[in-house]
């Protein structure tokens, strides 16, 4: 036998036994031995320590047992044209290329990489499955159950995962708070979403809350707790910005989803609906504009073009082309109160304030009640009901009830005028208390022509106690002086009130208001005829009686 040195031993040679029954001599023997000692020692070191110069190539696999260790290490490679049955470690330095199955019934140790020309099988993994490492760091499956650990690429490409099955289709995270949001991003971490409450949705940037969905569906954009569907609160900022699109400018629309429903568009110009740098509200189903803010402050509604009067802001309402225009309407939600203004465009054309129904039109100060217009259009000032009949009724606190004043030299300052053709005609009545008209009265004495200056003198209203006596002493008591009155042009005999019975006069000598001004005293002369009257019949008693 011999060995060729390039891993085949060669037994079968010449002078080699062959043939049963052939005596084997020594020298065949001893060749044959030491052949086998060279190729042994060749290919299998001795002392398993002396690297190997060749290798040991298998045809059909090693049937007996392979037996390895730790201090047996294979540096080499070991290759197998079928299958390696392990029961024991093995150990390889560098590569192992196994071309067929591999049974391992114990550890094995790759100290390099371990190349499969085939797609390997693990049986204790489930198909369909992530693969991760458990505590003992061994392949487990995993399936999306919270309970393992998927740990993807630098950059995996991801389609769109099947969240749980058809009961559980949901990512359940951490509610988080404002500074560390459960939903965020890398190296921003204080900025994201988190859940503050129940059935409440919550932004956060920087670390401060910008935006929350409360639990009944309010909005809040710069508070946590929105008064409405949608509440902007913007600090000492600007609440709500809208910007519009290039085409029209249109700042901001309010749609109904009915398609029949109007659409409205709130801006500041834009599309040829209103005066460029206006504020504007247009209705987009009758392609009109509702109401404009033009630049200068002007509210125009029912005209794009509001009038200023004398240069200032105004309120100008345009109503329709026939008809009444310009209608404000005010009214209580039952529409038992309604007051209207607007501007007739009947013949002659005027500007009318009224209540719809059989109500008062009221005017008031502060939440008192000053003036109003009855239903029967009776002008009832400091009263709330008609005084005995009268279409004008004042009624004074502790001032003067009527103030009239004319500067114009030349006109009245009040003109009483009573349009009765007969009879005596009334222009002013007086009255205290009860008694309305019981007082006196400036009337027109028809069968006299005269304005009569009427003080009431019916016999009951009087209590008679006799004659007068004593009216010469009383004449005497009563100085009267020559003088005029401060601003007046001629002298004229004259009474001083104080001095004059009290009867005579009104008012306190030497009274001031407030301000210290003169509250001057007044009298009636009217009231001294009766004691001229007097006197005058004693006077022609005493002359009757004496002949004269």
């Amino acid at each position: 036998m011999s060995y060729n040195g390039s891993g085949t031993f060669n037994i079968n040679t010449a002078g080699q036994p062959v043939v049963t029954g052939t005596v084997i001599s020594s020298t065949a023997f001893n060749a044959l031995t030491a052949d086998l000692a060279t190729g042994l020692s060749t290919a299998i070191t001795k002392d398993g320590q002396t690297a190997a110069t060749a290798r040991i190539p298998f045809a059909q696999g090693i049937s007996s047992t392979l037996v390895t260790d730790s201090s047996s290490t294979t540096t080499g490679s070991i290759i197998t044209a079928g299958g390696a049955g392990v029961a024991k470690a093995l150990f390889v330095g560098t590569t192992a290329n196994v071309a067929g199955a591999v049974t391992l019934q114990s550890t094995l140790a790759v100290g390099g990489v371990a190349t499969y020309s085939a797609q390997p099988i693990f049986s204790s993994l489930t198909a369909s499955s992530a693969v991760a490492t458990d505590a003992s760091k061994g392949l487990v499956s995993v399936t999306n159950t919270g309970t393992g650990n998927n740990v993807l690429s630098t950059s995996p490409t991801l389609v769109t995962p099947v969240l749980g099955a058809a009961a559980a289709t949901s990512v359940t995270v951490a509610a988080g708070a404002v500074g560390t949001p459960s939903i965020t991003t890398t190296g921003n971490t204080n900025t994201g979403i988190f859940f503050p409450a129940a059935d409440t949705i919550a932004f956060a940037e920087g670390g401060a809350e910008a935006m929350r969905i409360t639990s009944t569906g309010d909005v809040g954009i710069g508070t946590s707790s929105p008064a409405g569907k949608l509440h902007v609160n913007g600090g000492t900022f600007d609440s709500l910005t809208v910007s519009g699109n290039s085409t029209n400018s249109v700042g901001m629309r309010l749609q109904n989803s009915a398609a029949s429903a109007r659409n409205w568009n709130i801006g500041s110009s834009g599309g040829g609906v209103s005066p460029a740098g206006s504020f504007f509200i247009y209705d987009d189903t009758a392609s009109a504009t509702r109401m404009v803010i033009d630049s200068s402050g002007n509210v125009g509604i029912g005209t794009t073009s509001p009038t200023a009067f004398a240069s200032r802001t105004v309120l100008d309402i345009v109503g329709p082309a026939a008809g009444n225009g310009g209608l404000i309407r005010l009214a209580d939600a039952s529409a038992t109160s309604v007051l209207q203004i607007f501007a007739s465009t009947g013949s002659p054309a005027s500007s009318t304030i009224r209540t719809a129904t059989a109500t008062a039109l009221n005017f008031g100060t502060d939440t008192t009640e000053r003036m109003r217009i009855d239903s029967s259009g009776n002008l009832l000032v400091g009263a709330t009901s008609q005084i005995s009949g009268e279409r004008f009724s004042v009624t004074a606190g502790a001032t003067n009830g009527v103030y009239f004043k004319n500067t114009a030299q030349a006109s009245f300052t009040q003109l009483v005028w009573n349009s009765a053709t007969s009879g005596d005609n009334s222009f002013i009545a007086f009255g205290t208390e009860g008694t309305y008209t019981g007082r006196g009265s400036i009337t027109y004495n028809r069968a006299g022509g005269l304005v009569a200056y009427n003080v009431t003198s019916d016999y009951r209203a009087k209590d008679i106690y006799g004659p007068v006596t004593g009216s010469g002493a009383l004449i005497d008591s009563v100085p009267v002086y020559m003088g005029k009155m401060k601003g007046a042009t001629q002298e004229r005999p004259m009474f001083i009130a104080h001095e004059v019975p009290a009867y005579a006069h009104t008012g306190v000598k030497d009274a001031v208001d407030a301000d210290g001004k003169p509250v001057y005293q007044q009298m009636d002369a009217s009231a001294l005829i009766p004691v001229m009257w007097a006197e005058i019949q004693s006077l022609r008693k005493r002359l009757a009686a004496a002949g004269i």
